[in-house]
């Protein structure tokens, strides 16, 4: 549908993001939004405002730039990888939360991941309960495990594990 008049036709964004995730599951419900935006260029997911809530930006060729800001959804943790001098945003670090023995899906760090754009070196990963390690693989295959508080909200880690809790 998309690929059928994209400057003009009207689809229904609200259905399906750009990855097939079902939006209101991502963003949880957007009260007062139109159930239906114009045909979507770009449309990228992140923490905009730093409440650990993935919120969604949506951009047109010709129209304004909207910010969708997510005020319902459950808080994720918000991870930072300091990567070395070389590669600061550890492009190519892949990472997982661990709850207890259940593992959670792997996010990679990733650059060029779209027209003009990059995907964000801070990742928001999904809580569905309390996180009680982080692991994380480097570029290079060094692979390195801590354990998380569980109140903790924000934290960075370096390649040499040493974690640092931001909120």
């Amino acid at each position: 549908e998309l690929r059928e008049g994209l400057h003009r036709k009207r689809v229904r964004a609200c259905r399906r993001d750009f990855d097939g995730h079902d939006l209101r599951a991502l963003l949880g419900e957007l009260p007062g939004q139109a159930e239906e935006i114009e045909a979507a260029v770009v449309g990228k997911g992140f923490d905009f405002d730093g409440d650990g809530r993935i919120d969604l930006v949506v951009s047109q060729n010709s129209a304004a730039t909207k910010l969708y800001r997510n005020l319902v959804g459950k808080p994720g943790l918000r991870v930072r990888l300091q990567g070395p001098a070389a590669n600061p945003n550890a492009v190519g670090a892949a990472m997982r939360l661990e709850f207890g023995e259940r593992r959670g899906p792997i996010r990679e760090i990733q650059a060029g991941s779209g027209y003009w754009s990059q995907g964000s070196a801070l990742q928001v990963l999904a809580t569905p309960e309390s996180p009680t390690r982080l692991w994380v693989r480097w570029p290079g295959g060094k692979e390195v495990v801590v354990d998380l508080s569980r109140s903790v909200r924000e934290v960075a880690l370096n390649r040499a594990g040493e974690l640092k809790v931001l909120r």
